[in-house]
């Protein structure tokens, strides 16, 4: 009856500004409700259509509120969630053409003009950080020239830059000696060390990577084939 559906862009969204000890159970349900809810429903909604037509672009929105601070806890906890559920959907969508992708845009929107106080910000903002923006890099991502997925990036102005999730080499214990809370915190510095890390595009890539890792390669190894196979 209407056509085709080709692009999805979650953008709807509501906030808050609250610490952990003044938001309500209501609060927190209703802030994860309209952002991973949200955006869930309208996804699953158009998915099996794009399924069928081996066919689709999800830009999912995020937020830099999502890297953390004391203000905005439910807020900030559903936009993470958001990350969750893009990463999930790429994984299953890029089987059928259908790529998945996450934005967090920095930029002077109506919403934000309500938070901010300072006059020289605001200023900057309008100058450097108009929400229009924010469109190219967007469109881009939505684009059926593009083939990215299961990636995030910041958008800011004219800036977009990736984010992305790493780990670090890490620090393994030996087997022949006892694996005790002193050797984790004597090795610490080695848990942290980011000079050497591999980026986790998916749980296809990182299982048989940490797999091997975790023993040393003295096991056998496993596949991604026995990783499915295993759940």
């Amino acid at each position: 009856m209407y056509g085709r559906i080709d692009i999805i862009i979650n953008n709807a969204g509501i906030s808050e500004s609250l610490t952990i000890e003044y938001v309500t159970h209501e609060i927190f349900w209703k802030m994860l409700n309209v952002h991973i809810g949200g955006s869930c429903n309208i996804t699953k909604a158009a998915w099996p259509h794009m399924k069928n037509q081996q066919f689709g672009r999800v830009v999912m929105m995020l937020s830099g509120m999502m890297f953390g601070a004391p203000t905005h806890v439910s807020y900030r906890t559903a936009k993470m969630g958001i990350l969750g559920l893009a990463r999930a959907l790429a994984a299953d969508g890029k089987h059928h053409n259908i790529l998945v992708n996450s934005v967090c845009p920095i930029a002077l929107t109506d919403m934000a003009v309500k938070h901010i106080k300072d006059q020289g910000m605001l200023t900057f903002m309008q100058n450097y950080m108009p929400a229009v923006e924010n469109a190219p890099s967007v469109l881009w991502l939505a684009h059926e020239d593009s083939n990215i997925n299961g990636e995030n990036f910041t958008v800011a102005g004219r800036l977009t830059s990736r984010i992305f999730i790493g780990e670090t080499r890490g620090y393994l214990g030996s087997r022949n000696v006892d694996w005790t809370i002193e050797s984790v915190r004597d090795n610490w510095d080695k848990v942290i060390d980011i000079e050497k890390f591999d980026l986790i595009p998916d749980l296809e890539t990182l299982g048989p990577r940490l797999f091997e890792r975790v023993s040393a390669g003295e096991g056998p190894g496993l596949s991604v084939d026995d990783l499915k196979n295993a759940f």
